[in-house]
């Protein structure tokens, strides 16, 4: 495990309030591309798979808490078909397989979260985030339509 990844989990642990409690600290899931996860709450709702059009609610920050962007705040959940290239690998890779109403917390490092283009700061600021920083996530998954394929 590199020292960034671990690093990322710990911080992601920390930010989740589940660090101190170790007897109810939410079974951290990691995964080969370097996703890892902490399911925050539970849903009961349809499962998405691939080829879903799914909507969720979704947070971006630095590992250090500095929020990027959140539609929680902005109460405007993102729609996106799982694997069509509408979002990073990582978020792709994090939705598969939540039930409506889950809610986890990510931290992903920049192999899976690559993107043509970076956002800009306001003003003509330098970006937000940029190709080889670590970011943390929180989702929500609000809806499942499922794919017609099958």
């Amino acid at each position: 495990m590199n020292y960034l990844f671990a690093c990322g989990c710990i911080c992601l642990l920390q930010l989740s309030g589940c660090a101190s409690q170790a007897s109810s600290r939410p079974e951290l899931v990691t995964a080969d591309s370097g996703l890892a996860y902490v399911v925050v709450a539970q849903g009961d709702g349809e499962s998405a798979e691939w080829g879903d059009t799914v909507v969720i609610h979704e947070s971006t920050a630095h590992l250090d808490g500095t929020m990027i962007f959140s539609t929680f705040t902005i109460n405007s959940p993102i729609s996106f078909t799982l694997g069509a290239d509408q979002v990073v690998d990582g978020m792709e890779e994090l939705v598969v397989g939540m039930r409506i109403g889950e809610r986890r917390q990510a931290v992903m490092p920049p192999l899976i979260t690559k993107r043509e283009r970076y956002p800009q700061g306001r003003d003509g600021q330098p970006p937000v985030f940029g190709p080889d920083d670590t970011l943390r996530f929180e989702v929500e998954l609000v809806s499942v339509e499922k794919s017609k394929q099958g």
